[in-house]
């Protein structure tokens, strides 16, 4: 494997690039959703504590 036949700048080969398939999409999505999820709550619970 040289680095010439794949190019200087793409650290991998057209096969191995990583791609998310359908499932990886969903679960980034409930992942971001439960984040998301969570901070508001956060938010919300410091809002009303005593400062």
């Amino acid at each position: 494997m040289d680095d010439d036949s794949r190019g200087a700048l793409s650290p991998f080969f057209p096969s191995e690039t990583p791609a998310l398939r359908g499932r990886g999409r969903r679960w980034v999505a409930i992942l971001l959703a439960a984040l998301l999820l969570v901070g508001s709550l956060v938010g919300f619970l410091t809002a009303f504590l005593p400062a």
